[in-house]
């Protein structure tokens, strides 16, 4: 069981759907599970009353919304919009000392995690 105060906050940052992917071919192929990934654990760590932190890729950006628009309605999750990848580490830094933990998934695709 956690235990948290009321300020508890999570990253969870999902590389594909966090914008870490640029070339489309694999965008595409790596997307659904890693959306499907991402979504999950927003929705299970709003059940537990975390804020939420997630960067999201510019061609999801619409789709995510309108999954978790109560989430965004309330309050309980602030985006990153990503347009490229090179905003990724930029925005993780400034991101991470904010939060209490932090979740990083990512696919192992030619032996690199």
């Amino acid at each position: 069981m956690i235990f948290m105060g009321k300020s508890s906050s999570v990253l969870i940052f999902e590389y594909v759907s966090g914008g870490g992917i640029e070339d489309s071919e694999d965008f595409e192929f790596l997307i659904s599970e890693g959306f499907g990934m991402l979504s999950a654990l927003i929705h299970d760590f709003s059940q537990l009353g975390f804020n939420i932190h997630t960067l999201i890729d510019n061609r999801i950006f619409e789709q995510f919304k309108s999954r978790h628009f109560d989430l965004i309605e309330r309050n309980q999750i602030i985006i990153a919009k990503i347009n490229s990848s090179n905003q990724v580490n930029l925005i993780l830094e400034n991101v991470i000392p904010n939060c209490s933990y932090i979740i990083f998934i990512a696919p192992e695709k030619s032996n690199t995690l």
